[in-house]
């Protein structure tokens, strides 16, 4: 670990051509020029991620090919990570399952949850639920949460596996004390229903409650079921509206999946300041109004690290952006919205904000499209509405 992080710093200084950096950085430029995967693969993730530089999706793919072709299992799941999102190279499903193949054969659970995904859904492949179930019970005997909640729901659903109640209900338990949140949620939807277990609506509000306070729109919406019907609460119809509005009455995941393939949105004209005196001197631009300069400010405290983050301060620089018409940052505004980041979460106007970004950027629309595939024709017909208004108001 310790040589990994090393590497990663020397990266940095090599990418941001700091020239202090010597003979270190002459080293980590002859590891990449004899085709070093490891190099190949940190360069990668530092382009994909605009760590220090812009986003470089055609760059960041160009390096984990090069590490991907010499067995490098991380930079050949994120390689399919790029042909899945059309990211730095044309999208194709069936190149992302290859690559997802390679990298779930050699054993990482996070690998064999992203090929078992494919499977599930038919991606590039013919959907088999039954290859689905094989390989997310390869993850989840390693414990990853994310495939113990996936292999749960197919035996809850007997699909690709018989079904099995029992298996469902200890799958869901293990993730959600992981902190899973959709493994929170299908537990409550079990206590609900009586599923498997003995009906019980207090244990299942405690389980939506958790998945609710990370945000998780269906347990968002499954709690106002329990408070518009007084169980396993007492009825209040108040609070049942107020999650109902929260929730948006939508499922978040086709969301989150596009959320986790983008990340905040980056504003393509603009470089990212690689360094505290440059943010110094982002902060008196942003001072004074400049919009392109509360984009990046508010970039900076919002794609930091999580224990750099200032994200109430991000949602307030975004919106002066957004108000001022700067896309970008009303897509990110948007995203801010739906996953409930520094402000109250609200499905409507992440909605509206993301819409009104759609037209000056493509991925946005992409999210947008997402989001609106989970919504009621009246919750379109809503956040459009709001969509309209505002693009009027700032006429």
């Amino acid at each position: 670990m310790r040589r990994r992080s090393r590497l990663i710093a020397l990266l940095f200084v090599a990418t941001l051509g700091v020239s202090a950096a010597g003979a270190q950085g002459d080293d980590v430029r002859a590891a990449l020029e004899r085709g070093d995967a490891t190099a190949q693969a940190t360069l990668g993730a530092i382009y994909l991620r605009g760590q220090g530089v812009p986003v470089d999706y055609a760059a960041a793919a160009r390096l984990f090919r090069g590490a991907a072709e010499q067995g490098h299992a991380a930079a050949q799941n994120a390689l399919g990570l790029l042909y899945a999102g059309g990211l730095g190279v044309a999208q194709d499903y069936a190149q992302a399952v290859s690559w997802y193949r390679r990298a779930a054969e050699q054993g990482a659970p996070e690998h064999q949850f992203d090929l078992a995904v494919m499977y599930d859904n038919g991606l590039g492949v013919e959907r088999n639920p039954a290859l689905a179930a094989e390989w997310y019970g390869k993850a989840a005997a390693q414990g990853f949460a994310e495939a113990e909640a996936s292999l749960g729901f197919l035996y809850q659903q007997g699909a690709g596996v018989p079904q099995d109640l029992a298996k469902a209900f200890a799958l869901y338990g293990r993730a959600a004390r992981k902190g899973n949140a959709r493994a929170q949620n299908n537990l409550g939807l079990m206590y609900t229903r009586g599923e498997g277990v003995a009906q019980n609506y207090p244990l299942a509000v405690d389980w939506y409650r958790k998945a609710a306070n990370q945000g998780f729109a269906k347990a968002i919406t499954n709690l106002g079921v329990m408070y518009e019907n007084g169980f396993g609460v007492a009825q209040d119809e108040a609070e049942a509206r107020r999650l109902y509005r929260l929730g948006g009455r939508q499922d978040a995941d086709a969301t989150d999946a596009v959320l986790d393939q983008v990340g905040f949105f980056a504003d393509p004209r603009l470089a990212r300041p690689p360094d505290a005196a440059a943010r110094d001197s982002v902060k008196a631009a942003a001072e004074r109004g400049e919009p392109d300069a509360q984009f990046l400010l508010a970039w900076l405290l919002s794609a930091s690290p999580p224990g750099e983050r200032d994200l109430p301060a991000a949602a307030r620089l975004y919106a002066a952006a957004a108000e001022k018409g700067h896309t970008a940052a009303m897509a990110n505004l948007g995203v801010l919205y739906l996953k409930g980041w520094g402000v109250p979460q609200d499905y409507m106007l992440g909605y509206m904000w993301i819409n009104l970004a759609a037209s000056g950027l493509g991925e946005a629309g992409k999210l947008r499209d997402a989001l609106a595939k989970q919504m009621t024709a009246a919750q379109i017909n809503e956040a459009q509405a709001l969509s309209r208004q505002r693009s009027e108001g700032r006429r």
